[in-house]
Parts: structure tokens; sequence; C-alpha cells
């Protein structure tokens, strides 16, 4: 655990740099697992990498944890560059984000791309996982809704495991 230092994630080729003391940027080599950006003291936002390869994503990618728990509700964030070149104004450059969601549940990752595919995930709580989605109204297409999908999924299985305590 580092604290304290200034980091900089760059997403476009997943590196992660630091500030040496001549305040000169230097790529941090060693294998990360997870970095927490603060704000104020609190968590602004977590990456974390090690998980299985995915798609075209390795096992040092990072990924955005957006909810944690029995199961964690992933964004992987892949930035793509293009140039264009117009008349009378020369090249113009454009790097766009496109964002994966993904849940990490059983040691498995599993891409989100429509509804069923996060009422499969949950087999045990099918009916009230889809419940709660039709009741609140939730999209699968919002970053907002999918967490809050993934949390009560989180929270019925931590209700679970306590009821199942002696």
């Amino acid at each position: 655990t580092i604290e304290g230092n200034q980091f900089k994630l760059n997403l476009y080729n997943n590196k992660l740099f630091t500030e040496n003391e001549k305040q000169q940027l230097i790529v941090l080599t060693s294998a990360i697992k997870r970095i927490e950006f603060l704000n104020e003291g609190k968590k602004a936002a977590v990456f974390q990498a090690g998980f299985p390869r995915v798609d075209k994503q390795r096992w040092n990618s990072f990924y955005q944890v957006l909810a944690e728990g029995n199961a964690k509700l992933l964004k992987y964030i892949h930035y793509t560059f293009s140039d264009r070149m117009q008349y009378g104004q020369g090249v113009t450059f454009k790097l766009e984000p496109q964002f994966y969601f993904y849940v990490f549940a059983n040691n498995q990752m599993h891409p989100i791309k429509k509804v069923d595919d996060l009422a499969l995930l949950f087999p045990d709580w099918i009916n009230e996982v889809k419940g709660y989605i039709i009741r609140e109204g939730l999209k699968i297409k919002k970053e907002t809704d999918l967490i809050k999908i993934v949390s009560f999924y989180n929270s019925l299985a931590l209700l679970n495991k306590k009821e199942q305590r002696p």
C-alpha cells in the first residue's frame, strides 16, 4: 500500500504513472492490483486489475469498480483514436471513450449487454432481481441503473449469508 503519492492512470494504454523527486513522470512497471483515487479523503474512484481475460482485455487491464460484494460490477474504458482531414482546417484528432460493463462473480468475467445477462448471473435470485428491475424501471444502458441492480443482488446475497450463520 502506497499512500500520499500523486498517481495518474492512463486508460488509453493502461499505464500507471507517478512523479519522482524531480517532478518527472515515471511509469510504474510492477504489477499493480488496485488503486483508489481519493477526493478530500473519500473514495472518488477505484480501479482494479488482475481479473481473468475477457474479450480483448488482459490480466493487467484496469477496470473501474462500480459495485463490490458477492458480485463486482466493472467498467472497462477503451479509447479509440481517429484523425480526420477537413478541407481548409487541416487534420483534427479525436479520442473517444467506449464503455464495456462486466460482472465478476464466481471467479469469472461476464459481459453485460442485456437485462437477461444480469438476471441469469443470479440464478438463486432471478425472480427478485427481475422484479426489482421492473418495479424500479431500470435500464441496462444506464450505468447508475447497473450499479443499483448489482448492489441489490449483493444485498440479497449478504442477507442470505447472515441467515445461514448459526
